[in-house]
């Protein structure tokens, strides 16, 4: 507090000393004010792994009752499922559907509660897209991306495959899971072979199976990253032989339908990338039905 009024005092004095000769300094108190609310300003809570666990701004909602209309989808992979997209969609763009983290359900809105990021992401206007499209009537969203991850940490007995297990089995308490939607592989693209890629996929698909969840995953097609593009590759091909085994579906193309141009810094999702990428998932979940 002394710090407080000795600052005042100081800014009162240099106005009267400087007045006959310039303006009050404004823009600089502007400035500090500015710098103090950023400062003194809510934040957002950040737990393990780097996920966001609460927003200033975030909503608790009720958590919709399941029945056959409810969509109940889990997203999982690296930083293009999580929140690092360019556009924020709003509570007011995504009506229907909520976000479920740790038990409780919230207005949906970017960046979504459990995935790493502060960014956009496209999952939530995936499940808008599946509402429009009358697929559900509602649908909720379990977010678990973490930037950056190689497949071999979501295989069996490995960190996030623990962690993601966990959050399966706090969703499972509450719903049916009816869709999984997985989009990784940027980070195995250069040195991950591809049946490797292939059994750490399936170890982990067993791990969900094994803990009661049956719903069908939705493979993404994606390694581009960086300049160093290059498709197909050994992680595509990799991907592409798993969209043909059991309760495995292509669920999208981003290498082919997002170019580097529709990447705001070459890697991850634009506007108009996310736009894509929710359009053909939910076409995709929609044709599997």
């Amino acid at each position: 507090m002394k710090k407080i009024i000795l600052s005042s005092m100081v800014f009162f004095f240099y106005g009267v000393h400087v007045g006959q000769d310039k303006p009050f300094p404004y823009s600089e108190i502007k400035a500090m004010t500015s710098f103090f609310k950023g400062v003194l300003a809510p934040q957002p809570e950040i737990g393990s792994f780097g996920r966001v666990i609460s927003m200033p701004d975030s909503v608790q909602v009720e958590c919709p009752t399941q029945n056959e209309k409810l969509g109940v989808i889990v997203a999982f992979g690296q930083s293009n499922s999580a929140n690092q997209a360019e556009y924020k969609y709003t509570s007011q763009e995504l009506e229907g559907v909520v976000n479920f983290y740790n038990g409780r359900c919230y207005q949906a809105k970017s960046p979504l509660l459990g995935a790493t990021g502060l960014r956009g992401e496209w999952i939530s206007k995936t499940a808008k897209n599946l509402i429009d499209n009358d697929v559900y009537d509602k649908v909720v969203v379990m977010s678990s991306g973490i930037g950056g991850t190689p497949i071999i940490r979501w295989a069996r007995d490995n960190d996030l495959n623990q962690m993601f297990l966990n959050e399966l089995q706090k969703i499972s308490e509450k719903y049916v899971v009816t869709d999984m939607i997985w989009h990784q592989g940027e980070t195995d693209k250069k040195y991950t072979p591809t049946e490797a890629y292939e059994n750490m996929f399936l170890s982990m698909k067993e791990t969900i199976t094994e803990a009661g969840v049956n719903a069908p995953i939705f493979i993404s097609i994606a390694s581009v990253c960086g300049s160093s593009f290059s498709y197909p590759n050994k992680v595509t091909m990799a991907q592409e032989n798993l969209a043909k085994k059991n309760n495995i579906y292509l669920g999208v193309n981003t290498d082919k339908l997002i170019p580097p141009d529709m990447r705001f810094d070459g890697c991850h999702f634009d506007k108009a990338g996310q736009e894509i990428a929710a359009r053909v998932m939910a076409e995709s979940i929609k044709n599997s039905k």
